[in-house]
């Protein structure tokens, strides 16, 4: 079990977790307090134990929030809580999750305007080097992301039934996949489990220890 992602503050667990053969831990970002989002304090005994960090921002699976605008914001609100509060290193990424099934026709009236809003806050936030954007839903969403050139990194939502998502698994179009198991836990913690495609190796993730400037 070496890819995990959870909602719940793992930092009394990281030691357990590395024990048991953990490498890398998926976990929050959002636009305002949340109980899911990860705190400096937690980054630090994830490093610390020599486990990869990965970010993933959320804000609501409702399709009407995916606008360019919202996008915008949310691009902001990563960076800013990324570089200021957590010191994640510029070059990893941050992902964005699109957490609902949608059609090919809402990808193209939603989704793709909010990862445009992404890239356009992303620049504005910082010039030169940034943080790399990854996507996270379903098989349509992170391919059609890729192709137009609004994703770097493809992260499979556990859903197979999603549009695109058995496809994308079947042809290997993804770099990470989650994939969910009933009640799954690993030191105490409920987790997701997920998987890298053959050959993959670089997904984004970091360590506060790949960066001791913490330039904003």
């Amino acid at each position: 079990m070496n890819i995990i992602d959870t909602a719940t503050d793992t930092s009394a667990q990281v030691k357990c977790m590395a024990s048991k053969g953990v490498k890398v831990i998926f976990r929050y970002y959002a636009p305002s307090p949340n109980w899911k989002v990860i705190k400096t304090t937690e980054a630090e005994a994830i490093s610390n134990a020599g486990i990869q960090i990965g970010a993933v921002f959320e804000n609501g699976s409702n399709l009407a929030s995916f606008t360019e605008e919202s996008g915008y914001n949310d691009a902001i609100s990563a960076y800013t809580y990324a570089r200021e509060t957590i010191g994640q290193p510029l070059g990893s990424a941050i992902y964005f999750a699109v957490d609902l099934n949608v059609t090919d026709d809402e990808i193209s009236s939603n989704i793709i305007p909010y990862f445009k809003g992404i890239r356009k806050g992303l620049k504005a936030s910082k010039k030169g080097v940034n943080y790399n954007v990854g996507a996270y839903g379903c098989g349509a969403v992170v391919n059609t992301l890729l192709e137009n050139g609004l994703c770097k990194y493809r992260w499979l939502s556990e859903s197979s039934s999603f549009n695109g998502t058995s496809e994308a698994l079947e042809n290997g179009a993804y770099e990470i996949a989650q994939q969910f198991k009933q009640g799954l836990e690993i030191c105490t913690i409920s987790i997701d489990q997920d998987f890298l495609r053959d050959g993959v190796t670089d997904i984004g993730t970091f360590t506060l220890k790949d960066d001791s400037s913490n330039q904003s």
